[in-house]
């Protein structure tokens, strides 16, 4: 991630381990932390943490590029994480709100596909 005022390298992220697909869904996920800063959302498709094949996201600070949380998923197979952005405050409690797309879910077949909406974390337990 570089500085679109100057170029300067701002962050670099990269997956745990090989395999993981990281990096494939990424979106500016809002000011979750309330500091000021645009933070990110990265998804890692093929993540196995949760179970083989099933994904993870990693949300981290614009400011500082910490990580503030992951989300992980527990369905083999589901590739949550493929694709991501911010949808805005969605349940209307002061924090955006994410769609997580996992494209190779087999829910309804294979392949069939399967979009989250998924809460971010509330802004004042967030903030740092």
């Amino acid at each position: 991630m570089h500085s679109g005022a100057d170029g300067r390298r701002l962050f670099t992220f990269s997956g745990e381990k090989p395999g993981d697909g990281f990096g494939i869904g990424t979106a500016e996920a809002g000011d979750v932390n309330a500091d000021g800063h645009a933070d990110l959302l990265i998804g890692a498709w093929q993540n196995d943490d949760g179970a083989k094949g099933a994904g993870k996201c990693y949300l981290y600070s614009g400011k500082d590029g910490s990580l503030l949380r992951t989300y992980t998923c527990a369905t083999a197979g589901e590739t949550f994480g493929f694709d991501t952005t911010s949808l805005g405050d969605m349940n209307g409690d002061g924090a955006p709100d994410f769609l997580v797309t996992a494209a190779y879910s087999a829910v309804n077949g294979p392949k069939s596909g399967r979009v989250f909406v998924v809460a971010g974390p509330s802004a004042p337990a967030a903030a740092k």
